[in-house]
């Protein structure tokens, strides 16, 4: 080979080393070229998915429920509720099972949040988080998970329940055996929409939701044409006091408290609480009161001969009361160990109606005799009577039963206990 052919060797073989450096250069440079374009692409899925997230938890956020109330007339009640008054919650749930909560604000900015279960730190707000979760494994997936505040719900349901339902209202008869007519309620039931309610906010549908709750209608149990039945005396007792002063005041005041008060079966009344009733606008006077042990001077002193004479009323009508106290000494206006003290905050006189029929009491105080009655059906007694009587055991004591007679023949003694008295 000569020189000059030699020369030419040297320079084809320098050309196809440069020709394959350019050509290696080319396919690293297209090959990181394709890396950065494929690593593009998928942040920009990954952010795809990241804002289809938040645009999803968005519009759950956004979502209302609207009840409408319907108690039978043309005029339907409409209630707007917004998932924050619902306490809603949000969680992002991965497909590894593992969840993070969902921010009530969307954001990126950095929040440190708890570590998820698998020991992944969740050291960035929760779009951020999940971004992180999807960048280290694209095979990941999220939906989102609704949570409702079990007692916010029931705080809405109860408030609408107050609000809509109306109380029943029975026929009443008042002193003068004048009758009041009844009055139809309506009630609302939480338990008819709580669980349609529930379900709806604790899934993930974006859709709002409106549902009509229904009224339903309570009709009265005692009706006008059964109060004017109740014009029958089935009991009546009277005591005498001094009709001067402070204490013959007081027991008129509390008579007038007493009278009228209308009881239908199964409902009590407190003797306490009718007494100091001041929607009157009047005032109990000092005279004479029983307080431990001792006579003192007190505002409504007198006012246990009323809760006496009607103790033994309702005796007569074989009522028993739930509640009853002796004096601490004894009393002269009704027998010894068939009186009712009453004390405020400390003795009470309490009766149930325990017959099957309405019963009025009328009390009236006048000329220095007190006289309290008890009105009702005419067969309320179902034909018996009733005696109340007390043996004294000693000057301080005594024991108190109530005879029953029926057809004029005792059929059964009731014993009331024993007072002691100081």
């Amino acid at each position: 080979m000569n020189k000059k052919s030699y020369i030419w060797h040297i320079l084809w073989a320098a050309l196809a080393l440069l020709l394959a450096g350019g050509v290696l250069c080319a396919i690293l440079w297209f090959s990181r070229y394709h890396e950065r374009i494929e690593q593009e692409i998928k942040e920009a899925e990954i952010q795809e998915r990241s804002n289809q997230l938040k645009n999803d938890l968005l519009r759950l956020q956004k979502r209302t429920v609207t009840i409408q109330i319907d108690n039978g007339s043309s005029n339907v009640s409409t209630e707007e509720f917004s998932m924050t008054d619902f306490q809603e919650k949000y969680f992002y749930c991965c497909s590894d099972g593992t969840e993070i909560p969902a921010s009530d604000v969307i954001s990126d900015e950095t929040d440190v949040m708890p570590a998820s279960p698998n020991g992944v730190s969740n050291v960035a707000s929760s779009r951020a988080g999940i971004t992180l979760r999807m960048k280290d494994d694209d095979t990941l997936s999220f939906s989102i998970r609704c949570e409702a505040s079990e007692d916010a719900v029931e705080s809405i349901l109860n408030d609408l329940t107050e609000k809509y339902t109306i109380p029943v209202q029975n026929a009443r008869i008042n002193a003068k055996l004048k009758v009041r007519a009844a009055k139809d309620g309506q009630a609302l039931n939480p338990a008819d929409i709580k669980s349609e309610l529930t379900k709806y906010l604790n899934e993930s549908s974006a859709e709002s939701l409106t549902v009509t709750w229904k009224t339903t209608p309570v009709k009265p149990e005692w009706n006008a044409a059964d109060l004017k039945k109740v014009h029958f005396f089935i009991s009546r007792f009277t005591t005498h006091f001094v009709n001067t002063g402070s204490r013959s005041y007081n027991i008129a005041l509390a008579a007038k408290r007493i009278n009228g008060i209308c009881l239908l079966p199964g409902e009590s009344v407190s003797f306490e609480k009718a007494f100091y009733d001041d929607s009157d606008g009047k005032s109990y006077q000092k005279a004479n009161a029983i307080f431990k042990g001792k006579i003192v001077q007190a505002e409504g002193g007198g006012i246990c001969q009323v809760s006496s004479t009607a103790y033994i009323t309702c005796l007569k009508a074989g009522i028993l009361p739930t509640e009853r106290h002796p004096h601490s000494l004894p009393v002269s206006y009704v027998p010894l160990g068939l009186d009712a003290a009453i004390s405020v905050g400390n003795k009470d006189l309490v009766v149930k109606n325990t017959l099957d029929a309405p019963i009025l009491f009328r009390a009236k105080a006048s000329g220095g005799t007190l006289t309290v009655e008890i009105i009702s059906a005419k067969n309320a007694l179902k034909g018996r009577s009733y005696v109340p009587r007390a043996k004294q055991l000693s000057a301080k004591s005594a024991r108190s039963y109530l005879d029953v007679y029926q057809n004029g023949k005792r059929i059964k003694v009731i014993s009331l206990g024993k007072d002691t008295y100081d």
